[in-house]
């Protein structure tokens, strides 16, 4: 592809052929594209990082237990004990071990499909984190 040529249905079009179509030798299942967006809770008036659990600050757990219960999220918890949500989309919200919140997305067919996901997910939870403090 030529620079002259640079378009954003070139550039669609090379990124859907050699990104997201099927290698010539390799299985008939085509290639997906995911992400994994990490967030660090902060309290806002204290510029502390908020605890997992609830004992000194804004605790992560109670504010996700509420909101994933009105986003449909289900709580279950990974091998090691640790609450985690499962997404209707298939995603899931998870703890790292320095109390960040992990949002891992499910596999998508294209990146317009990731980007609409990361949407529908990333910014209704920093809102009603930003409403909680």
């Amino acid at each position: 592809m030529s620079v002259a040529r640079l378009t954003r249905g070139a550039l669609a079009a090379d990124l859907a052929a050699h990104a997201f179509s099927a290698p010539a030798r390799a299985s008939l299942t085509p290639r997906r594209i995911g992400a994994e967006v990490e967030l660090i809770p902060v309290e806002s008036a204290t510029r502390q990082r908020c605890p997992i659990e609830p004992g000194t600050g804004i605790a992560t757990l109670p504010f996700l237990r509420r909101f994933g219960g009105r986003q449909g999220w289900r709580e279950t918890c990974t091998a090691k004990g640790t609450p985690c949500f499962e997404l209707p989309s298939g995603g899931t919200i998870t703890f790292e071990p320095g109390g960040q919140i992990e949002y891992s997305s499910p596999p998508c067919r294209t990146p317009s499909a990731l980007l609409a996901l990361l949407r529908g997910v990333i910014p209704p939870l920093r809102a009603a984190a930003s409403g909680e403090g």
